[in-house]
């Protein structure tokens, strides 16, 4: 099959190809030189095939019983652990609350307390 480029640089996919591609509008493309006067074109997998294909990759890495996903949450505990507080200012609520609104469910949420600090407040009392 052969297309004729346009003067701002398209090119028409036949027919055929697209549907054989399932190419729609707005699917990407990738193109790359392959040889002098030749392209590749590949049609762009989305974000979601191309995590799923990634997935399970550095297994092989892995020593028998070693879980890096709990190594990675310790170690980030550990250092949030660390880093606060850092002064036990950090710790005293301001000398005023902001008014939140009421909440819609009636669960108290959102009640303004001098004493109290609303429930959204970190740190928790």
């Amino acid at each position: 099959m052969t297309t004729t480029m346009s003067a701002d640089n398209t090119v028409k996919i036949p027919d055929a190809l697209a549907r054989l591609l399932d190419l729609k509008p707005g699917t990407a493309l990738d193109w790359q030189v392959s040889g002098p006067g030749m392209l590749f074109v590949q049609k762009h997998s989305p974000r979601g095939e191309r995590a799923e294909k990634l997935l399970g990759i550095g297994r092989p890495f892995l020593k028998p019983g070693e879980d890096a996903v709990a190594e990675l949450v310790q170690q980030r505990m550990q250092d949030d652990l660390q880093e606060w507080p850092k002064s036990p200012t950090s710790l005293t609520p301001p000398r005023s609350w902001p008014t939140p609104s009421r909440s819609r469910d009636g669960s108290g949420c959102g009640r303004f307390s001098e004493m109290k600090p609303p429930c959204w407040a970190w740190p928790p009392p």
